[in-house]
This record gives structure tokens, C-alpha cells and sequence, in this order.
């Protein structure tokens, strides 16, 4: 594979071909453009494709060609359609933008086979990330440049339902190995990789790919289902033009980051009209990639800050022609299973749990058929469906009804691939993400109140949270081990992810010290809370009146009108995302002074620090920040930013792992941390394992955690 450009996931050679394209495309997409801004997609495309594409939706084929020789108005047409019918026509022609709650419904189904594609080497660390989705009961596509070989596939893993609930906490992931041996076909042209997958994956549908032409119109609406940069699924709906046209490949305008290499994307009837694969970044005259600010890409920036021109994605009916030509696809079952799809049927309304709304697909065939791995009320069985080259369905006549019994125990999801040792996760699920910034509420415990300002079980709680760890046979016991069963365990545990929200989250309680003050963390200065809270909540009001003024975003002026917040790691590495700005366990009191003086520098020891002529916060030259108070405090916050975030830590490099190390090592933990870890553990789920162990730090391979 390529090296990749500084910030992105994608290689520089996949990068370099599709701006190539998409230059060499200039003239024909600017006389599109033109034509859609004026005239909408009637204006844009032929009359026989906005003919094949109304008819594709329902539309009959008559009032179909009359629309497309413009004989006659989509509206006074498809107002004697059935509804559905009407909108999607009406959507796709541009002259309707309203969608009906069934197509959240389709949305929300056809999330459930998209998949995060979790790439690992041979030792099991994670290298990064990528999306695919299942496109047949057995095999998941994604791009080459995410699995380009049959050892990456099988050293990878990908996670279903790695999402987040309505509240704001993570679902419990399902994950599944690949079976490269069992099928394997990829192809750099094309940037595709179909990979058949361990294990029985079906009970979260597939999105069948369909070859016919009539898919999609220029200027039609498209929508990506996504990890961007490994996160929880996202989408981007409906804000994504269609703007070329290609013989292999689609440009289209939308939002994608690093990540979502091999994401679906949907045309405005949700079927899968491309592989995204790529995006076309700005550049200047010197060729290097632009930020949005119009500034270089340098290394350590991340992807979110890239100003993106267009993105690409390769034509779903190309990667069947390209299928069905490969001789060593031939003659193979799975292969066969994705020519010849058969959407799985969407059964029933939405399901309503405690946890948020599930929606299910139901198997194609009548042997698949399980009500209790639907989690649906009502199984229909359609018996043997048959699907035409177009994707048209052919159902029996009978139809058969099922109707679960409510004593029925639910049978158990598909079998996972195998794991690392189990670890606990004994987490509380506490909390949601915080809002607008608000001061605390009156009941809120102070010290020396009812709350106890260490609890008294803490210790025990610490011991029940490691169980896992601690019990690991002495042969998992090695330091990429270790890393690797707290990375998972921090994971797992950070349950609720509470939004950036220094006065309402890390004022109050978190930060607190014995003596009820805060300690600015590098020049050790007190505050009273009341004091960063009340500074905090004016600051908030002057970014959104300046937001107002200006026609800014609010988040845009932080650094203008900062709060008394630090953020251990700087938040421009990784973009301002959540949920690491939010993350409280790197999230310490500090006046803007020494906020601004530190910057989004690295943590250096320099030598002749004690004689060096220095503030208050510290000594700063360029590129290097060492702070006056609070080293140890603030190593182990980066530590445990390592294990929570592997790989996103790119400006750090071994020799400052050893600078980290030392500062751990010279100021232990005391009661203060703990307040903070156990308060933590309260409100997110997860631990600080340097806080409760200070003694593993010897014991883990932090260099696994940085990005390379």
C-alpha cells in the first residue's frame, strides 16, 4: 500500500488518481453544475435515464416518459401516486424535500449491516480503521486499500452495532473474524475487497448490490452510513449531490472524514449506488493539501481539518461487471450469493427497548427465518424469493404468519469471533451528554457535605474493575498484551460520554481538591469553582453573541474566548471530536493565560529546566512545552489517552513516551487523582489504570497506542 498523506487514511497514490479524475472531469461537472443550479436534475440528465429512473421507483411508464420530455410536471404527475411512490419520485426530481418517517425506518435498517472494520498486525494491534458492509449473508466489502491482502484480512476483525444509543452511551458491539480463506477477492483499480466472514453475520441483514443502470440521476440526494475515523456509526443524509457521472466511478459532494474508506452509499431509495472510497482534497499551488482555514496539512493535523472538494466512490454496477469477469471468482457459492441479491425484508414497526429503538431485518429465505433473532414480534414467511438482474422481487403467493409466543426466550445473537480473555465490565452505566453549559445545580455535593470525597469503596471497586486484567494467565501477561486488555476495558467501560461542558462536568466535583479549591494544573494558582463557573458561563454568552454577530460557530471563537478548561491532549489533534474533547479523565482547571501559553504543543524535559528562565506556567520554545506543576498528573492523563484512543496520538513519538514515564514515576498519585478516578468512574464508566496501578506503568507497551 502507498504511504499515506500526513492526516489522511487514505494512500497518496489512491489520492493523486482521484483528483487526477476529477480535474480531467472540470469542463463536463461545471456544465452539470449549471444545468442543476438552474434546472434541477431534468435539466442535468437525459430524458431516457430520468424515464428508467422514475419507473425504477413506481412510477408508471407513461406518466414516467411524459415527465422526462417534459410533457408534463412531476408534481400534478405524482400526485396520483401512492404516497411513497410520490415522495421519493418528487425527492429525487428536486421539487419535494420532505421525507416521511418510513424512510428513517429504511435508514435505520440499512445501518444494520454497515460494520467497523478494525485493522490489526500480526500481534493483534490496532492499525486503524475503515467501514464496510455486509452485501450478502456471508461476505462484507470494503476497499482494497483498507484490506489489500489476505493476512491484513485475517489478522482484522469488524464490529456490528458499535453505535451510540438516543442517551448518548455505546451499544454492545458484536464482532466477527474474517474468512479470507473462504473467499477473498480484491483489486487495487477498483480499490474493492469482498471477504467472506466467520460465523453467521446475517442477523444484521446485507445490502445487496443491484447492476441495473437506473439507479441514480445527476443532482439526486445521496447518503453515507460511516465510521468516520473509527468512531460510532454516523451518517451523512440527504445534504450529498450526485455532481459526475463516471464510467468507473461517482463524484458526489458530502461529508466523509478518515475512516469511512468503504462506506456505503445510498441513492434516495436506499440502495448502495457506490463504494466510497476516496475524497479530493484541496490543494495549493505547490500541491500540498489544504486545510480549511487555507493553511498546509502538516503532520500530526487530522483529516477533520482538510477542506475537501468532492469525494468518490466506485459504481456499484462496475464492481459486478468486474465480479463476474474474474476468473477466479468463478464457479464459487458466495460469489453467486452476491450476483444474485435478495434484499432482506424490513419486518415490522420499530421496536422500542429502554435502551433506544431496534429495528430488524428478517432473513431471505424461510430456513433462515428466526423471530427471536429478528427480536420482532411478527415473522413473515415469504418462502423462496427470486431476484431479477434490476433487484425486483418475485413472492410466493402463500403467505405464512408466525407470531411469537411472549414466554419465548430470545435466542442468542450470532456466535462472535474469538476474543482476548474476558475482561469485567462493571462499569456503571451513569449519565448523558451534557448540553449548553450551565451551572451546577444547588444539591450539587461540595466537600466536607453528604458526598464523601473519596469513596470508601473505592479501592474495592478498582479491584472488581481490573478482575480480567489481573487474572490474565501469565503468558498474556506480555506489555502489547497488557495494552491491549486495558485499551479494550476502557473501551468497553466508557460507557456514558459526556460532551465537552467544563462547568457542569469537571468544576463542580471532578477537580476539586481536599480543600474544596481548584489548582490551576500548571501554575498550581486557587480558584474557587463558583469563580471558573460563573468565568466560564460569561465566556460561553460573549462566543455566542460574537457567533451571532458574526455568522460564526460557536466552537470557532473558543480559542478567542477560552475557558479555564486544559485539555491535556490538545484538542486540534483530533479536531475538537467526541467523545475525546469531552472526556474528563484529560480535562483539568487552568487559566486561559497558561492554556494559551501551552498551546497544542508537545510535554518536553528540558534539561537545564530549573535554571531556565520560565513563567509560572512553565517553560515553553517552539514545539516544546514543560510545565511548572503537575507532571505526574498530567503524564498519566496521556498515558490513559493512549490506551482509550489508540493510534489517534500522532504527534508523540517513543522518546516522549520516556519523558511521560519519568514524570509518572517522580510525582505518584495522591488523594486529589483518586477523587478524580473515582469520580470519573462515576460519571463515564471507565478508570485511570496509571492512577489505581501506578506499578503497570512498567508493564505496557504505550508505543502500541501511538499513531503512526
Amino acid at each position: 500500500m502507498d504511504p499515506t498523506t500526513p492526516g489522511m487514511d487514505v494512500p497518496s497514490a489512491v489520492l493523486q488518481e482521484t483528483q487526477a479524475r476529477f480535474i480531467r472531469r472540470d469542463p463536463e461537472r461545471e456544465a452539470c453544475l449549471q444545468r442543476l443550479n438552474v434546472g434541477g436534475p431534468l435539466a442535468a440528465e437525459s430524458p431516457e435515464r430520468v424515464e428508467a429512473r422514475l419507473t425504477r421507483l413506481g412510477v408508471p411508464q407513461p406518466e414516467a416518459q411524459a415527465v422526462a420530455q417534459g410533457e408534463a410536471d412531476v408534481k400534478s404527475v405524482a400526485q396520483h401516486l401512492p404516497e411513497d411512490i410520490r415522495l421519493t419520485a418528487e425527492r429525487v426530481l428536486g421539487a419535494n424535500d420532505l421525507v416521511n418517517v418510513g424512510y428513517l425506518d429504511q435508514a435505520r435498517s440499512c445501518s444494520r449491516a454497515v460494520c467497523r472494520v478494525v485493522i490489526r498486525d500480526s500481534r493483534g494491534r490496532t492499525q486503524g480503521f475503515g467501514t464496510g458492509w455486509l452485501c450478502s449473508p456471508q461476505v462484507m466489502v470494503t476497499n482494497n486499500h483498507v484490506l489489500g491482502d489476505t493476512q491484513t484480512a485475517r489478522q482484522s476483525v469488524i464490529e456490528f452495532d458499535y453505535e451510540l444509543r438516543g442517551d448518548g452511551t455505546l451499544l454492545e458491539r458484536t464482532t466477527f473474524a474474517l474468512d479470507p480463506e473462504r473467499l477473498f477477492l480484491t483489486s487495487e483499480e477498483l480499490d474493492y475487497t469482498f471477504v467472506a466472514v466467520q460465523g453467521d453475520p446475517s442477523g444484521f441483514g446485507w445490502l445487496p448490490l443491484y447492476g441495473s443502470a437506473d439507479k441514480n440521476v445527476l443532482g439526486e440526494a445521496l447518503s453515507i452510513i460511516q465510521h468516520p475515523s473509527g468512531e460510532p456509526k454516523q451518517v451523512a443524509l440527504r445534504e450529498n449531490r450526485l455532481v459526475d457521472r463516471l464510467p468507473d466511478f461517482l463524484h458526489y459532494e458530502t461529508d466523509t472524514a478518515p475512516g469511512s474508506s468503504g462506506s456505503p452509499v445510498f441513492n434516495d431509495a436506499w440502495e448502495v449506488v457506490a463504494l466510497h472510497h476516496s475524497g479530493v482534497p484541496r490543494r495549493n499551488d505547490q500541491g500540498q493539501v489544504l486545510k480549511r482555514n487555507g493553511q498546509p496539512l502538516r503532520t500530526g493535523d487530522s483529516g477533520d481539518q482538510i477542506a475537501w472538494v468532492a469525494n468518490e466512490g466506485v459504481r456499484v454496477s462496475r464492481l459486478l461487471e468486474d465480479l463476474q469477469s474474474r476468473t477466479d471468482a468463478q464457479g464459487k457459492a458466495l460469489v453467486q450469493d452476491i450476483l444474485s441479491p435478495v434484499r432482506p425484508p424490513l419486518i415490522g414497526s420499530p421496536q422500542v427497548s429502554p435502551r433506544g429503538p431496534v429495528l430488524a431485518h428478517a432473513p431471505a429465505t424461510a430456513a433462515q427465518a428466526d423471530p427471536s433473532e429478528a427480536q420482532a414480534a411478527r415473522v413473515i414467511d415469504l418462502g423462496t424469493l427470486s431476484a431479477g438482474a434490476d433487484g425486483a422481487l418475485t413472492v410466493p403467493v402463500t403467505l405464512k404468519f408466525q407470531v411469537q409466543a411472549p414466554e419465548t426466550k430470545p435466542a442468542p445473537r450470532p456466535e462472535p469471533a474469538p476474543q482476548p480473555e474476558p475482561l469485567p465490565d462493571d462499569g456503571p452505566d451513569t449519565g448523558t451528554d451534557s448540553g449548553p453549559l450551565t451551572p451546577p445545580p444547588p444539591h450539587t455535593p461540595q466537600p466536607g457535605g453528604e458526598r464523601p470525597y473519596l469513596p470508601a469503596d473505592d479501592a474495592q471497586q478498582a479491584e472488581r474493575y481490573y478482575a480480567g486484567v489481573t487474572a490474565q494467565t501469565p503468558q498474556a501477561r506480555s506489555p502489547q498484551a497488557r495494552f491491549l486488555a486495558l485499551s479494550q476495558l476502557l473501551t468497553r467501560t466508557h460507557k456514558a460520554q459526556p460532551r465537552y461542558n467544563p462547568s457542569g462536568e469537571v468544576y463542580p466535583w471532578v477537580d476539586v481538591w481536599p480543600d474544596g479549591k481548584l489548582r490551576s494544573i500548571y501554575s498550581a494558582s486557587e480558584h474557587d469553582p463558583q469563580e471558573f463557573i460563573a468565568a466560564d458561563l460569561a465566556a460561553q454568552e460573549r462566543r455566542e453573541r460574537l457567533a451571532a454577530q458574526e455568522g460564526l460557530d460557536v466552537d470557532t471563537l473558543e480559542d478567542a474566548v477560552p475557558y479555564n478548561c486544559e485539555h491535556v491532549v490538545p484538542q486540534s489533534w483530533y479536531a475538537k471530536r467526541e467523545p475525546m474533547r469531552g472526556d474528563l479523565h484529560h480535562l483539568f482547571s487552568c487559566e486561559p493565560n497558561c492554556n494559551s501559553f501551552r498551546g497544542n504543543t508537545p510535554y518536553f524535559d528540558f534539561p537545564d529546566y530549573g535554571e531556565a528562565l520560565r513563567t509560572d506556567c512553565g517553560k515553553r520554545e517552539p514545539g516544546e512545552f514543560e510545565p511548572a506543576n503537575g507532571k505526574g498528573a498530567v503524564a498519566r492523563a496521556t498515558l490513559y489517552f493512549l490506551l482509550r484512543y489508540p493510534g489517534v496520538i500522532r504527534t508523540y513519538s517513543e522518546r516522549h513516551l520516556q519523558t511521560l514515564l519519568g514524570w509518572h514515576r517522580a510525582d505518584p498519585p495522591g488523594d486529589w487523582e483518586r477523587h478524580r478516578n473515582a469520580a470519573i468512574f462515576e460519571r463515564q464508566g471507565n478508570r485511570n489504570p496509571l492512577i489505581d496501578h501506578p506499578e503497570w506503568a512498567e508493564e505496557i507497551a504505550f508505543e502500541e497506542g501511538l499513531g503512526r
